[in-house]
């Protein structure tokens, strides 16, 4: 232990100038201080220390088990660098036996006559002691620091903030992704990091983020960012500060997952059936106002279904609810992923959800509703699916999962809006989309409507003839890019990585198998169904270039 501080530094502050007797003699006074904490003999019987430790100690927490000279055996025969007994002489006088052991062991005794601010004593101590740069009291103090927390189960989160800004002499901040930050004093925080916040928000868990006055800690749930923590100082960010900023994340993490799980156990219950009932269409207008009411949602533009089928697994992250004959869960971290995404994607566009997972069929299901006002709500619609395409991170676990998602006007046309999401999903499309919208399928609709018919095979031999041939394969796959990049050949030749002489070749080629005017009219819409009938079966080579926006 690296000597910090001494006895008598600590006697030399204002709070013992007046009232309090010291029993300590020139060796008692030099001995070292490494930081200093607040104990409660009652609960225990012996301190948990590293030696070098200075206590505080109420006299009206002794009893008879726990007497002032027991209590000095066990701190001096654990190291401890001396202690101070608040109120001595009005609930406790210290025995004779106490100071006679106390002075042959040169260990210093304080008695104070009424109660200290033990907590600015303690802190104005601990501050002293860093200021030393003693890195094993850096230690220690930090692991006080976290006995503090884990004692303040029932504090607030922005109560934590405030402990620890007061513990550290500084601001502190808490601020979730999707909501206005937390500060405990008056710093304009999204000001304050400005052209940072792309920085913070791509830190990975537990990441730390550190600019001069500035630092910030990320929590995410699963592999998503989820909120971030921020201390702000008006001198430089030091070591000691990043070392608490860390163990103030690990305790308000786990709080969020604890709080975070325990909402989507409410979500999941039976209470949610009535999400069910809405989209079979089976409640009432005044219920649906009701609940519309409840989210202060009086006009809705508009409303999106958006359907996932769950797969079947024993990978599982919480028992949301037991069944009364068996243990029916589903929700595994997968979901829970996939969940919070789409919340995400939906949020950021400022829509409102709700989510039921109807354990009886396996699915699980997501309505977003437009709220008053929101005139754009079809873009920012497209805009969320396109987000969700575009997240590596969504439905990557498990290829067969697809959310099929569809939208309506009006409250009564939700059923319908979901059935349209059940058939978009239920298409399966082998195409890179995950997210895939109903209004978007247009061909797809006819080619299901052709399958249906038993016609759909011999729909594509006829419109596509010789390209099918395995010998045409790089045919088949020029055609398909020169329609998705709308007839333009410069584009087409880009995509394809090739030059235009190629390009020409080819499309020579494929206008002598498919005769003139193949791109043009209604030829060109029937070989573009032909060509989204080869993806909806699944029968060409998946990795067909998209032309790229």
């Amino acid at each position: 232990m690296i000597s910090l501080l001494s006895v008598a530094e600590i006697r030399s502050l204002a709070v013992f100038q007046s009232d309090c007797e010291v029993i300590a003699d020139s060796a008692a006074l030099a001995r070292s201080v490494s930081w200093a904490m607040m104990l409660d003999p009652q609960e225990n019987s012996r301190p948990g220390t590293g030696g070098n430790e200075f206590y505080f100690v109420r006299s009206e927490r002794f009893d008879k088990r726990h007497t002032d000279t027991a209590l000095l055996r066990d701190l001096i025969a654990s190291n401890a660098a001396g202690i101070c007994i608040e109120n001595a002489a009005v609930y406790h006088q210290f025995s004779e036996e106490a100071a006679s052991l106390a002075k042959e062991n040169h260990f210093p005794v304080f008695l104070a006559d009424r109660t200290l601010n033990t907590a600015e004593v303690i802190r104005a101590i601990n501050q002293a002691a860093l200021d030393s740069r003693g890195s094993e009291s850096e230690r220690a103090v930090c692991e006080e620091y976290s006995r503090q927390l884990l004692e303040k189960e029932d504090v607030s989160d922005p109560d934590l903030l405030k402990y620890t800004a007061s513990f550290l002499n500084c601001e502190c901040a808490y601020w979730h992704i999707l909501s206005e930050p937390v500060v405990t004093g008056n710093t304009d925080l999204k000001t304050l990091i400005g052209e940072d916040r792309r920085e913070i928000l791509s830190l990975a868990d537990n990441g730390i983020w550190r600019k001069k006055k500035t630092a910030a800690c990320s929590i995410h749930v699963l592999s998503e960012p989820y909120a971030h923590v921020f201390l702000l100082r008006d001198t430089e960010i030091t070591d000691f500060d990043i070392t608490i900023l860390k163990k103030l994340t690990a305790v308000l993490r786990r709080r969020v997952i604890d709080k975070f799980l325990k909402r989507l156990q409410l979500q999941h219950n039976k209470d949610t059936q009535w999400t069910r009932f809405w989209l079979e269409g089976k409640l009432s207008d005044r219920l649906i106002r009701d609940h519309l009411d409840k989210m202060e949602i009086s006009k809705p533009e508009g409303f999106i279904v958006g359907v996932v089928r769950l797969p079947k697994q024993r990978s599982y992250s919480y028992d949301y609810r037991h069944s009364l004959e068996s243990d029916n869960r589903i929700v595994s971290d997968a979901i829970l992923q996939t969940s919070i995404l789409m919340f995400r994607a939906f949020r950021v566009q400022g829509f409102t959800s709700l989510q039921h997972i109807d354990s009886a069929n396996n699915v699980m299901w997501h309505i977003y509703i437009a709220p008053e006002g929101m005139k754009d709500w079809k873009e920012r619609y497209k805009s969320a699916a396109a987000s969700l395409n575009g997240n590596s991170e969504f439905l990557k676990d498990d290829p067969d999962l697809k959310l099929g998602l569809a939208s309506c006007h009006k409250k009564g046309e939700l059923p319908m809006a979901a059935s349209n999401a059940e058939y978009s999903r239920d298409l399966q499309l082998p195409l890179r989309r995950k997210a895939i919208v109903y209004e978007d399928l247009h061909l797809l609709k006819a080619v299901e409507a052709l399958r249906s018919s038993e016609r759909l095979d011999s729909f594509i031999d006829e419109e596509l003839g010789e390209l099918l041939s395995e010998e045409n394969e790089e045919l088949l796959k020029t055609l398909r890019c020169y329609f998705l990049c709308n007839c333009r050949k410069n584009r087409t030749a880009d995509e394809l990585f090739i030059v235009r002489q190629t390009l020409y070749a080819r499309l020579d080629r494929i206008e002598e198998i498919l005769g003139k005017g193949y791109d043009q009219d209604g030829r060109r819409v029937a070989l573009e169904i032909a060509l989204a009938a080869l993806d909806f079966n699944g029968s060409e080579n998946k990795e067909t270039p998209l032309p790229s926006e």
